[in-house]
């Protein structure tokens, strides 16, 4: 037997490692992104700026902190809707008798 408050404290969504990750990853996306926005400014010089490692690490880093967010994000999403109703659905449930002995 689950007690209501027991109920709603197990289906309150958590961000957990992967939302932690997700949201680490957006931070990083936007710290980088006056860096990135500098290095694609490069592109519409005429001529167009030669553009070296040091330059493009931090557009990789956007990107990669992007991907990072974006997937994890979804993945926390995708089991926040998943249990979204749960609790609803356990409450909806018809009770059980214990047996008479």
């Amino acid at each position: 037997m689950i007690l209501d408050h027991e109920l709603s404290q197990l289906t309150r969504p958590e961000t957990g490692v992967i939302g932690s990750v997700g949201f680490v990853g957006l931070g990083g996306a936007i710290g980088f992104l006056p860096s990135f926005v500098a290095i694609m400014s490069y592109t519409e010089a005429t001529p167009p700026k030669p553009t070296a490692p040091p330059d493009i690490m931090p557009a990789l880093c956007f990107v990669a902190c992007g991907v990072i967010a974006v997937i994890c994000l979804v993945i926390f999403g995708l089991s926040v809707y998943r249990n979204k109703g749960l609790a609803g659905n356990i409450r909806a449930r018809k009770k059980q008798r214990l047996p008479v002995a």
